[in-house]
């Protein structure tokens, strides 16, 4: 009899443990670690968008045209290089052609809501101090984020007010 109570105590709290461990929330989403690996002012976009990264070689494309906007060409930072892309998906979110420097793309939240094979990166849109002296520089902020790999064929970008900023079907 003890050891029957003994089993559904381990039962009951491994079931809390997991429930805890995979961030299920109120909504029934659960949540991914998200990492944000790099982040630069020039990433060379115009427009407003999403990028997979999905594996070494497009990784190495990705960065081709960035690391020759300066001499000596830069090499792949060491955070990027070291992406497991057996463990690790990996996008890019830009936000496009800026005006002036400032701008920047980054993560309000180390955990991503995954419901169903939808992913949404918890990404905010920085901008400039309103009347802040500025440079007249047009810049491309970027930012590249690391979660586990899944079947997503959703990603979107929502900001830290709920507003929907991006969506890209894979």
């Amino acid at each position: 009899m003890m050891m029957k109570i003994r089993s559904g105590i381990t039962a009951v709290f491994l079931v809390a443990i997991s429930a805890c461990q995979s961030g299920a929330g109120e909504t029934g989403a659960d949540t991914v670690p998200i990492l944000a690996v790099y982040s630069d002012s020039q990433c060379l976009k115009r427009e407003l968008g999403i990028e997979v990264i999905r594996d070494a070689d497009a990784l190495a494309a990705w960065w081709a045209p960035l690391s020759r906007m300066q001499l000596p060409q830069r090499q792949l930072p060491q955070e990027l290089a070291t992406i497991d892309f057996v463990t690790s998906a990996v996008f890019v979110v830009s936000m496009g052609s800026r005006p002036t420097p400032d701008y920047a793309v980054e993560l309000y939240s180390d955990r991503a809501p995954v419901q169903g094979s939808s992913l949404t990166l918890p990404v905010d849109f920085l901008q400039p101090t309103p009347g802040a002296a500025l440079a007249q520089v047009v810049t491309s902020p970027c930012a590249v984020f690391t979660v586990p790999v899944y079947h997503y064929e959703t990603i979107a970008v929502r900001d830290s007010h709920g507003n929907n900023m991006l969506e890209s079907q894979l």
